[in-house]
């Protein structure tokens, strides 16, 4: 969705109207105890699934949204902070394999959301809402994700926090920590499109910066990149037949 499929006034609903905070907002999971009753009946449990694809289905439009409006019409950079946190504790923050009936689709959608929000507070100079928590459970679940959807949204994610993390000089932890679970995907036995996306999020976090540098060093970086290359070129020459989409 870009800005220009929007009309005038359909913008001007969505803004009036408060709708990405109502979409999340009714997208947030009930009591547990709730859950777990409806799924001792044939119907509770058609009713739970036909929940999870409501709410997926609404994330996905969220992301749309954020996508397609431009930063103040969505409110400022408080009010994508606020969607920010929220939806990060919504996603992270809570067993979801406890309130949804499919996982896989619940993540690859919130995680959408989350991209399309970072991807605008990374125009900003300095956004506040991004905490020390978040970049160590983002890595963490960006190494153990199973989904490739999911985990390629997971390494954009990183890319924006680590383009905007290499700009300061007090941040060298967490450098290393992007720069390691990027690493470990590049060398891991992983598929092209998921090790591509990774060279990305490494090449925009350690282009330049006071401690890149210092960070690529200490963990190693450089040297990996240097033995990927043939491995990658090998891999590109015999798999670029069924890489479809993502050959580029």
């Amino acid at each position: 969705m870009s800005p220009e499929s929007l009309s005038a006034e359909m913008i001007s609903a969505i803004v009036t109207q408060g709708v990405p905070k109502r979409v999340l907002c009714k997208s947030s999971f009930g009591d547990a105890s709730i859950y777990e009753a409806l799924r001792m009946h044939a119907d509770g449990k058609k009713l739970l699934e036909i929940l999870s694809i409501v709410q997926a289905r609404a994330l996905i439009c969220l992301n749309n949204i954020v996508s397609a409006l431009d930063t103040d019409l969505l409110g400022g950079e408080e009010a994508l902070g606020q969607l920010w946190s929220s939806l990060f504790s919504l996603t992270f923050a809570t067993e979801s394999k406890v309130f949804v009936s499919d996982e896989e689709d619940f993540l690859e959608a919130a995680t959408g959301v989350l991209r399309s929000i970072m991807d605008k507070l990374a125009s900003l100079r300095e956004p506040q809402c991004i905490t020390a928590e978040h970049v160590t459970i983002l890595c963490r679940f960006t190494a153990e994700a199973s989904c490739e959807a999911v985990k390629v949204k997971l390494i954009s994610i990183l890319g924006f926090i680590g383009k905007m993390a290499a700009k300061k000089d007090n941040v060298l932890e967490v450098l290393k920590s992007l720069g390691t679970v990027l690493r470990d995907i590049i060398v891991g036995q992983h598929s092209l499109w998921l090790i591509c996306e990774a060279l990305d999020a490494i090449f925009d976090t350690f282009a330049d910066g006071p401690l890149v540098n210092t960070a690529a060093d200490s963990i190693g970086l450089l040297v990996n990149l240097q033995q990927l290359v043939p491995v990658l070129k090998s891999r590109i020459k015999s798999e670029r037949r069924t890489l479809g989409d993502h050959f580029l």
